[in-house]
């Protein structure tokens, strides 16, 4: 299987390097990727928000994630689901878990971190956000997503 993976942080790096591990992966691009995910698979020059470079770079998978900072119903969020499905949907998730806390403040029902997949390409078996690892302190004001995916 060949897979796009958007993105050029720590959080696509990770993930880069264990979908890197799978027999069953033929190629792994990263747009744009980082010095980190050179070393395991191929950085390509395409901005995670270009879509159309995206859908025009040919039969991959792709995954898009991370802080996109927006609300649900925010034009960003509503245009980046044009391309992609919200893996928390795939999912069955319906709840509206907030994922920025605010350095361990009152919850702000604010959801700002997604995980997307290229539309139709993937099941998603497990979604959960992963809140207080550290009792009530918090290594960052973003809790993180987890998710089990099967691709098609």
């Amino acid at each position: 299987m060949r897979i796009l993976l958007l993105g050029s942080g720590g959080r696509e790096h990770a993930l880069a390097w264990k979908i890197s591990q799978s027999p069953k992966l033929e190629k792994l691009f990263i747009a744009p990727g980082n010095a980190g995910t050179s070393q395991v698979g191929e950085n390509v020059a395409i901005s995670v928000c270009d879509f159309d470079k995206i859908a025009e770079f040919g039969d991959v998978a792709s995954y898009l994630m991370g802080d996109l900072n927006a609300k649900e119903d925010s034009e960003t969020i509503q245009s980046t689901k044009e391309a992609f499905d919200d893996a928390k949907l795939i999912a069955g998730i319906t709840d509206d878990s907030p994922t920025f806390h605010g350095w361990g403040q009152a919850e702000d029902p604010r959801r700002i971190d997604y995980i997307m997949i290229s539309k139709g390409d993937a099941d998603v078996f497990e979604y959960h956000v992963v809140k207080n690892l550290h009792g009530d302190v918090y290594s960052s004001d973003h809790s993180s997503i987890y998710i089990k995916t099967k691709l098609k």
